[in-house]
């Protein structure tokens, strides 16, 4: 018959097991993290590396990390989160485990990959029954749909976010000299948010304001557009058309 100390003994070993199993992921060894939002009721838990754990190819693009001055969890592009720490900004990546909680139950929970989505992630409602289960890969969705100018698949076309046979999440279009074309989001096959486009040259060309919610039937609005040199044509907050 086992003792009551030795079922302690191994339930200590097991929890023991499972720290240090998330003290590593991937082969490297993250450091634990807490934020509690503003309304009090819910807070994350996460694993974070160094910036220079990063490798600059694969996904360079929204990059999830934890921005120490503001108690924040925010994304940003590879080459914008280094100029930041240059300038003294204290930011570490998300790599590892993580966890939504709100009103002590777990709502989201998944790992990342030096700051992107990876392996399953699992959305619950507030009794713990999975709403939602998605599979990710550095960031992208098994089912995401990444196509290319060339043959050769060395220059970005287009990222189509795919949930589910759905299009959703953040979408990208790319020129063919590699920069960005045009880039906003989706929730169920409808655009929604604020979408902006670019010119090959990278000056700013539109910025247009889509429904919030993909049900909103309303018509988009043109917020601003300018001309390839850089000339603003169109300012809805200024009457329409420029002169």
């Amino acid at each position: 018959m086992m003792r009551y100390d030795d079922k302690q003994k191994r339930k200590k070993k097991k929890i023991d097991k499972k720290r240090k199993s998330r003290r590593m992921y991937l082969g490297i060894k993250t450091k634990a993290g807490f934020i509690r939002d503003d309304d009090g009721e819910s807070f994350d838990l996460f694993r974070t590396v160094e910036f220079a754990q990063l490798e600059k190819k694969g996904n360079l693009k929204n990059i999830h990390y934890y921005d120490r001055k503001s108690g924040k969890i925010k994304t940003d592009d590879y080459g914008n989160i280094q100029n930041k720490i240059k300038k003294g900004f204290n930011i570490y990546i998300l790599h590892g485990h993580y966890q939504k909680i709100k009103e002590d139950e777990v709502r989201l929970e998944g790992y990342y990959n030096k700051g992107h989505r990876h392996e399953k992630w699992y959305e619950f409602d507030k009794n713990g029954i999975v709403l939602e289960k998605i599979d990710y890969h550095h960031g992208h969705t098994e089912e995401t749909l990444i196509e290319h100018h060339d043959n050769d698949s060395t220059k970005l076309k287009q990222i189509l976010p795919m949930v589910h046979g759905r299009i959703q999440g953040k979408y990208i279009l790319y020129h063919k000299n590699g920069s960005i074309a045009k880039e906003g989001k989706f929730d169920n096959n409808e655009k929604i948010g604020f979408w902006r486009e670019w010119y090959d040259n990278k000056r700013m060309k539109k910025e247009e304001q889509y429904p919030q919610h993909w049900y909103d039937k309303n018509e988009p609005v043109l917020l601003r557009e300018w001309d390839e040199k850089g000339k603003l044509i169109y300012d809805k907050d200024k009457g329409g058309k420029q002169k």
